[in-house]
Parts: C-alpha cells; sequence; structure tokens
C-alpha cells in the first residue's frame, strides 16, 4: 500500500501512457486515411513525443512531491534534536548549581560567580516561552547579586557565615525552580 502511496503519479502516467497507444493505435485509420509510410513515422513520432512530454511532466510532479515529503520529515527531526538539545542545557545547568554550591561552600565566590554567569546563558538558550523563564531568571538575577557581594566583601574582608547560607539557599531556590521547569517538560514530552 505504502508503494501505491509513494507512486501514484508514475501509476497515473502509466496508464495514461497506455491509453494514449491503445487511442492511437484504435484511431490510426481515421487519422492515416493515406498509408504513406514518412505520414507513418511522423504520427507514431509524434504520439512517442506526447508520452514523452507527459511522462516528464509527471516525474517532476513525483520529484515535487517527493521533497515536500522530505522537507516534513526533516523538520520533525529538526524539532526533535532541539528538545534533546534543550535537555541537555537543562540538565547542564543543574550540574553547575551543585557545581556553584560547592565553590560557595570552599568560599571561591570568583569562581562561583563565573560558574553562575554561564548558567545564566544556557538557561537562556535553552528556555522558549513555555518553560516561564521568569521565575527562575528572577532567582539567578538575586543569586547573582549576592556572589557579586560576595567578591567585593571577599577582596575587602571575609564574607560572614550567615552570606554563604543566603547564597546556598537561593542557589537551591533556583535549583528547584529549574527542576520543576524540567519535570513539566519531560512530563508533557514522549518520545
Amino acid at each position: 500500500m505504502e508503494l501505491l502511496k509513494e507512486n501514484w503519479i508514475r501509476l497515473a502516467y502509466g496508464a495514461a501512457s497506455v491509453g494514449i497507444v491503445w487511442a492511437a493505435y484504435h484511431f490510426r485509420i481515421e487519422v492515416l486515411s493515406d498509408k504513406d509510410t514518412f505520414d507513418r513515422f511522423s504520427y507514431i513520432g509524434g504520439v512517442a513525443t506526447f508520452i514523452g512530454l507527459l511522462i516528464t511532466v509527471c516525474e517532476v510532479l513525483q520529484a515535487i512531491s517527493i521533497s515536500k515529503g522530505i522537507r516534513a520529515e526533516a523538520r520533525a527531526l529538526l524539532a526533535e534534536a532541539r528538545k534533546v538539545d534543550r535537555a541537555t542545557l537543562f540538565s547542564e545547568c543543574l550540574l553547575m548549581i551543585d557545581r556553584i554550591n560547592d565553590d560557595v561552600i570552599d568560599r571561591r565566590f570568583g569562581t562561583a560567580l563565573q560558574g553562575l554567569q554561564q548558567v545564566r546563558r544556557s538557561f537562556l538558550r535553552a528556555a522558549t516561552p513555555s518553560t516561564s523563564p521568569e521565575a527562575l531568571s528572577g532567582k539567578l538575577a538575586e543569586v547573582e547579586e549576592l556572589l557579586q557581594e560576595s567578591v567585593r566583601a571577599a577582596a575587602a574582608a571575609s564574607r560572614s557565615k550567615r552570606g554563604s547560607v543566603d547564597i546556598q539557599q537561593a542557589l537551591l531556590a533556583a535549583k528547584e525552580i529549574l527542576e520543576q521547569l524540567i519535570s513539566g517538560r519531560t512530563a508533557n514530552h514522549v518520545p
């Protein structure tokens, strides 16, 4: 059945060609009332040319039909690849948040700030309107401000333990929001 669906144009012009040959044979007497050989050859050549034209036009239509199918399949594959890429970026964001938390524990606020900026860039690349990025973006901005304060405070003096705890709590809240976004996306995604 799939073979018929893919080659319906070829089947149609094959049937039309057989019909034209039958009609040319059936009406040859009326068309070729005089029996001159050159006229006969010309008549057969005209019929063959018409069949060739029909086949050419139908093959162009077949190629157009195939290219539309390929285009639709390519778009579907590209959309699926984008979903996988987004899921990978979200997973990387979670991993980076854990590393940032380790950096905060070890009081490496500059490294933590660089990691957080990478998380923001990765998240913005992966975010879509359906992921509602505003909540996470707001929480990441809060963490970034706290980290910038910590970098400045570390240059002047040691940051208090309470400041590190605030950063960790904000990081964990951002991670929780990201995990909710991911679980919401994967619940709707059926591979």
